[in-house]
């Protein structure tokens, strides 16, 4: 299809030059290289690996081992303060530019979606401004505002949970791409190990799955018929910036039986 090449080669000559590079160790520099040789097979030959990963995307391979290279990541530390360090993961960048094309295409589905529901972090220009801003409301208003710890919640997800909200907010587009992903180990290169469970820090359809799956936790809250007074009429609202949760809600009486439904259901905190 020579308008899928074509789509990708426009893709290709957008990427930074300072874009990290993956497993494959492929940075931006590399590829805006690659492309401006003046070689048309070599950028040929990029826009068919492109396409491939894309491709990939909607119907994902039937092997485990091709699956698993969509979001193998490489482990590179960073510095953290004055005196330390992190560790971070970066997908390869062929795999960061396609999942990037999938991930726009899902964002302008569901993007509403997961707005009407309080997760402000996917479509939403300056969603952690606008999350703030519903603080501050809620507590003008004189209600009760709690902030949930969720550490290491993004990346310790139930896979089959995110899965499971990428349904019940009509993404299913987006869940060929999702399970082909994250349906084997996901491998680390660098470290020798392999990541089961959790979102790839830096894959593009990792915030859309998640939010999706926050979407669904707070979508079943209001649906619970013990909760329904609080949030129809008693202005409680479950607000949530991927892992970042904050509750509001007119009391503590209040506060505690969201928790709790919470808990029950999928855990909030």
């Amino acid at each position: 299809d020579r308008a899928e090449i074509a789509a990708a080669r426009r893709s290709l000559r957008r990427v930074r030059a300072n874009a990290a590079a993956g497993p494959d160790l492929m940075a931006g520099r590399h590829l805006a290289a690659l492309i401006r040789c003046g070689d048309p097979a070599a950028v040929e030959a990029l826009a068919q690996v492109y396409v491939r990963y894309k491709r990939a995307g909607v119907w994902p391979s039937a092997l485990n081992e091709c699956r698993a290279q969509q979001v193998a990541v490489r482990a590179r530390p960073i510095p953290k303060g004055e005196a330390g360090w992190r560790v971070i993961v970066v997908p390869s960048l062929l795999s960061r530019i396609a999942g990037g094309a999938l991930a726009a295409e899902a964002t302008r589905t569901v993007a509403g979606r997961l707005r009407a529901a309080d997760q402000f972090a996917v479509g939403v220009s300056a969603g952690a401004e606008v999350m703030v801003l519903a603080v501050r409301q809620a507590l003008e208003a004189g209600q009760v505002v709690a902030v949930l710890d969720r550490t290491q919640a993004y990346q310790s997800a139930d896979r089959a949970e995110v899965l499971d909200g990428l349904v019940k907010v009509a993404a299913g587009q987006v869940c060929p791409a999702f399970a082909g992903r994250y349906s084997v180990p996901v491998p680390i290169v660098g470290l020798g190990i392999k990541a089961c469970e959790g979102m790839v820090q830096g894959d593009p359809l990792a915030p859309v799955g998640f939010g999706a799956m926050q979407a669904a936790e707070t979508l079943a809250l209001r649906e619970d018929a013990a909760l329904r007074d609080l949030f129809d009429t008693g202005g409680a609202r479950v607000l949530s910036y991927l892992d970042d949760v904050v509750i509001t809600v007119g009391d503590t009486d209040g506060l505690e039986s969201i928790v709790a439904a919470g808990r029950t259901a999928r855990p909030l905190a």
